[in-house]
Parts: structure tokens; C-alpha cells; sequence
């Protein structure tokens, strides 16, 4: 048996529904982790000053 499939056991003898399998790559995995990391670094940091000491603008 497959772990999903001995989770998905276990689950169903607490009550709970089955965990759907999503398969992706793990091309797509990263992408999604590097996506995850670029929002929270748009939203934490000033991205108007870091631009502006990248460009060399004062």
C-alpha cells in the first residue's frame, strides 16, 4: 500500500475525507515555492528603494 493510501485509511477510521492526489512535477513545485517567497519579499520589503539602490538612482 501506497501512503496516500494507508493517510487515506487512517483518515477515513477518524471521520475524515480522503486526500486527493495532486501529482506535479517538481519543476512545478519549485516555481511554486519561488512564487510563495517573491510575494512575501513584494510585501515585506520596500521594493521602490531596492529598485532605486539597483538602478543607482538617489
Amino acid at each position: 500500500m501506497k501512503t496516500r493510501g494507508l493517510l487515506n485509511n487512517v483518515r477515513e477510521k477518524k471521520g475524515l475525507g480522503d486526500i486527493k492526489d495532486e501529482q506535479v512535477s517538481f519543476k512545478e513545485f519549485k516555481e511554486r515555492e519561488y512564487d510563495k517567497i517573491a510575494q512575501m519579499v513584494r510585501e515585506h520589503l520596500d521594493m521602490h528603494a531596492i529598485y532605486k539602490i539597483v538602478k543607482g538612482i538617489e
